[in-house]
């Protein structure tokens, strides 16, 4: 007799609500989020694996906008990193809905999609940010105005560290004062790690579909 395999993930059976740590200055242009471990999120990819996977995920908010740090080990081959193939480069995606979606099943105005890249392929090597569209979604945030996108990386042997900054104008809707609860995402890709997504992955759409990000909430306490 064979051991039945799970075919939806654990994860769906639940949506979390979490409370998301503030920090009053969440950026410095030479040296990234500056975020130590009571940032890191909870692991909820423990429900269906318990192997832990090689990525440290920490989150912040203020204010001036939502900053990250992600902490890679584990790799094996250089980065694969390309300007003219972003969503197969090893990168995070940062999906954020400045309002709650429970029941919001396409994109709208208020959602978003960012891929951040360790390196970009070029002789530089430096990271890069972009934003992508949400597959199938009904509208479409504001143009991002230049400047409220800010990154900072760090590659080492085995790895590498990856900061990221969207600062409140990146994000359409983004208002603490009036809405307190965010939809969250993000998906982590890597050509020697594999793929995870904090929400759900296959064979869910966690890329499209927001009513499968958590909720994250802004709390100063």
């Amino acid at each position: 007799m064979t051991e039945a395999t799970t075919v939806i993930p654990r994860r769906t059976l639940f949506h979390f609500s979490l409370p998301l740590k503030y920090k009053s200055k969440i950026w410095t242009p030479k040296s990234g989020a500056k975020l130590d471990e009571s940032y890191r999120l909870p692991p909820l990819d423990l429900l269906e694996d318990d192997r832990k996977f090689p990525i440290d995920f920490r989150l912040a908010w203020s204010e001036e906008g939502l900053a990250f740090s992600l902490f890679v080990t584990g790799k094996i081959h250089p980065l694969w990193c390309r300007t003219t193939a972003i969503e197969e480069s090893d990168s995070v995606q940062l999906l954020v809905g400045t309002r709650t979606s429970q029941d919001v099943q396409r994109g709208t105005q208020f959602h978003h999609r960012f891929a951040f890249l360790p390196c970009s392929g070029q002789e530089d090597e430096k990271p890069m940010a972009a934003w992508l569209s949400i597959p199938r979604a009904r509208g479409n945030p504001t143009a991002i105005p230049s400047g409220t996108v800010s990154i900072f990386s760090k590659i080492s042997e085995d790895g590498y560290q990856l900061d990221g900054k969207l600062a409140a104008g990146a994000l359409t809707g983004f208002d603490p004062d009036e809405h307190h609860e965010i939809a969250f995402n993000y998906v982590f890709l890597d050509r020697d790690l594999g793929q995870r997504s904090y929400s759900v992955g296959n064979p869910l759409p966690p890329m499209e579909n927001p009513s499968l990000w958590q909720t994250l909430e802004l709390r100063k306490e």
